[in-house]
């Protein structure tokens, strides 16, 4: 691959095992740029202009066993880039203008651990002047005044309803490494993904679909060679069994003709929601109820059955005044019907 400016979509070559993108001018190196090359063991990228590499770069490069990354204008590297690629046995670093400080102690652990061959033939420091020539793996603490790193945007504590997407946030210098330590004390980093849990490049911890079981303090902990930063927030989860729907109620009237005064009506409820506290109990979606209104009087000669459906919003009465005053309508609506078709019969026979 020649004269690229930046690195092609290579998801289609999954079974790829050899990579060879030295001479392009690609500059930055982003999260994801080798996604799917799960197979991929060796990867060349020499004299490619490369200035940056950013946080989990290379996180999705599970076998890979020889990284070449010489000749190129890397002055830093984030925090543990290293530390997913578990098979990892050579590493070619030398040739880049490296900046010796705190943020680059973590690489010189890690060559002296992990690829001691490497320690003396690797990667030599171009900046400080006090540094200039010594090489990484020869780097010690001793050497530097170390900080621990600053979360920029620490997590705030959220609340949510079951089902729906989430995020924790947080936030710190791009050359840090970003956990989090979920309620059951397990750890999370960047690529380790649960089921719909998972950490973002920039250190968010993102939920495609809260459930019950994800409610606790979750701790996001950003490291670096100096120590580690911690910050914690709650995520409150609230069941959809309290969010409010409509359903309807059936009222049937029953209204007779009467030949003398009309007597007092007598409301008869067959179910149904009941206030309680001022505010209505939910029922399943599905549920009707039935409330009959008969208007008795001394003579009869007639019968006419009504049936009215009045559609009952659980969030619009709230209060135990809502209820009584929307009863009170609705009783009054039976009672008006009932005198005007009694007058109605009367007027007819």
């Amino acid at each position: 691959m020649c004269n690229l400016k930046e690195i092609p979509n290579l998801i289609p070559l999954v079974r790829l095992d050899e990579l060879e993108m030295s001479g392009n001018q690609l500059s930055i190196v982003k999260p994801g740029s080798f996604k799917g090359l799960v197979h991929l063991q060796k990867l060349w990228m020499m004299h490619a202009q490369i200035q940056t590499i950013e946080r989990n770069a290379f996180d999705d490069l599970q076998s890979l066993v020889e990284l070449n990354l010489a000749h190129n204008n890397l002055t830093l590297l984030p925090h543990d880039l290293f530390t997913p690629l578990h098979h990892l046995e050579r590493v070619h670093l030398h040739h880049n203008p490296w900046n010796c400080n705190c943020d680059i102690l973590w690489l010189s652990w890690w060559l002296k651990e992990m690829v001691p061959a490497n320690t003396s033939c690797c990667a030599r420091c171009a900046s400080p002047t006090s540094h200039k020539g010594r090489y990484i793996g020869e780097l010690d603490q001793n050497y530097f005044n170390c900080y621990a790193p600053v979360i920029v945007e620490p997590p705030a504590d959220l609340n949510v309803t079951e089902g729906m997407a989430a995020e924790l946030k947080c936030r710190a210098n791009s050359l840090t490494s970003v956990s989090w330590i979920t309620p059951n004390g397990s750890i999370m980093t960047h690529g380790a993904y649960k089921v719909r849990i998972s950490v973002l490049n920039d250190g968010t911890l993102n939920f495609t679909n809260v459930t019950m079981q994800d409610m606790g303090t979750y701790t996001c902990m950003v490291s670096n060679s100096a120590g580690n930063t911690t910050a914690s927030a709650t995520l409150n989860v609230s069941s959809t069994e309290n969010s409010s729907f409509s359903y309807f109620t059936t009222v049937t009237v029953e209204t007779t003709e009467a030949a003398h005064d009309e007597g007092n009506p007598t409301v008869q409820p067959k179910g149904g929601p009941t206030p309680s506290s001022g505010i209505w109990e939910t029922l399943p979606p599905s549920f009707t109820t039935t409330t009959t209104t008969t208007a008795r009087t001394p003579l009869s000669t007639k019968a006419t059955d009504k049936t009215y459906t009045i559609p009952v919003t659980d969030g619009s009465l709230n209060t135990l005044d809502e209820v009584m005053k929307t009863t009170k309508i609705i009783i009054g609506c039976f009672v008006a019907i009932t005198l005007m078709a009694a007058v109605m019969l009367i007027i007819f026979y």
